[in-house]
């Protein structure tokens, strides 16, 4: 069961890596890129501000138009998405406890909305496949607690 953990662990910790790199990546890239004065403002591909649930998730779920709630702009927004990024990505390189479901959850739901108004910088295969990585890794979160519990029940509970 150990080598068991310890690949669970390595792999976590290689898609945190991964994620870190992505937002550090993108943090850099936005005044440039999707800005005000940027390339392709992603003010213009966010729309109209969620006044519900419903809103949010309607065409491209995005955080971003939680935003307005909030009283920032849409570059000020990215800004926010990447920051809590790397902040939730670096935690989860030093810290074993923070590569949990919820941690990998939150990343890829900021990584989704970075990609919902990235437009054309953010249609390549790589930003694709850390979506459908980081998803796997939201159910790899979740299957291995519960696979690994309930190894130890039965382990506790059928031991003569």
């Amino acid at each position: 069961m150990s080598s068991y953990k310890v690949t669970k662990n390595a792999f976590l910790w290689g898609m945190a890596a991964i994620y870190l790199l992505a937002f550090s990546s993108l943090y850099v890239q936005i005044p440039g890129l999707y800005g005000d004065n940027g390339i392709l403002p992603a003010r213009l591909a966010v729309g109209k501000a969620a006044k519900s649930f419903a809103d949010l998730l309607d065409g491209h779920p995005t955080l971003l138009r939680l935003m307005p709630m909030i009283g920032l702009d849409t570059e000020t927004g990215l800004d926010l998405l990447c920051i809590l990024g790397i902040l939730i990505s670096f935690a989860a390189l030093l810290f074993q406890a923070a590569r949990d479901v919820f941690a990998f959850t939150l990343l890829w739901m900021l990584y989704l909305s970075i990609y919902q108004v990235g437009q054309t910088f953010m249609w390549f295969q790589w930003d694709i496949l850390l979506l459908e990585a980081g998803f796997l890794t939201i159910g790899g979160t979740i299957g291995g607690t519960i696979k690994y519990s309930a190894t130890q029940e039965v382990q506790n509970v059928y031991t003569p």
